[in-house]
C-alpha cells in the first residue's frame, strides 16, 4: 500500500501527469462530465452539519497506439450529501476504455467550410467499476459493452 501511495503521489505531482489527470463531477454520463466537481460544508452554531462532495478523478493512461485508435481511462468517483431526504455516500473505482476498430474511411469530401468528411467506423466503448455504497451496505462489480457504428456525415 506504501508503494501504490508513493507512486500516486509521483503521478499527481508530475507535470505530465496532471495534463492526464481530470477532475469533474462524475464520468458517468454527458451532463456530469461537463459539471465541475462540488464541495460544500455548513457548520450552524446549533444544528447538525450539513455537507456535499461530488466528486470525480481520472486519469488518462498513455497511449500505445500511435493512430490513437485505443484510449484508456482510470476512473475514481466519491459521492456523499446529507443535504437530500435519503442520505447518499459512494464510491466507485474502475476503468473506462474505447477501441475504435479500424480507422475512420473517408466516403466523401466536404462540400463546403461549415461542413466535415463523411466517414464511418465501429467502435467498442467499455467499463468496468467496482461500486461500494455506506448507506444501503451493497459493494459489487459492473461492466458495460457497447458496440457501435458511428457515421458522419450523410451517406
Amino acid at each position: 500500500m506504501k508503494i501504490y501511495t508513493l507512486i500516486c503521489c509521483f503521478l499527481i505531482s508530475s507535470v505530465a501527469a496532471q495534463a492526464q489527470l481530470k477532475i469533474r463531477q462524475s464520468f458517468n454520463d454527458d451532463e456530469s462530465i461537463q459539471n465541475p466537481a462540488a464541495f460544500s460544508i455548513t457548520i450552524p452554531k446549533d444544528k447538525s452539519a450539513s455537507y456535499l462532495v461530488d466528486l470525480g478523478l481520472g486519469y488518462t493512461l498513455p497511449r500505445k497506439d500511435p493512430k490513437g485508435l485505443r484510449t484508456g481511462f482510470l476512473v475514481a468517483e466519491y459521492h456523499r450529501t446529507n443535504l437530500v431526504d435519503a442520505e447518499i455516500n459512494n464510491f466507485q473505482a474502475g476503468y473506462k476504455h474505447q477501441w475504435i476498430f479500424s480507422e475512420p474511411k473517408i466516403t466523401g469530401l466536404p462540400q463546403n467550410d461549415n461542413s466535415a468528411a463523411t466517414y464511418s467506423t465501429f467502435r467498442l466503448n467499455s467499463t468496468l467499476k467496482y461500486r461500494y455504497d455506506d448507506v444501503e451496505g451493497s459493494h459489487g462489480a459492473a461492466g458495460t459493452f457497447m458496440f457501435t457504428y458511428f457515421q458522419q456525415g450523410s451517406d
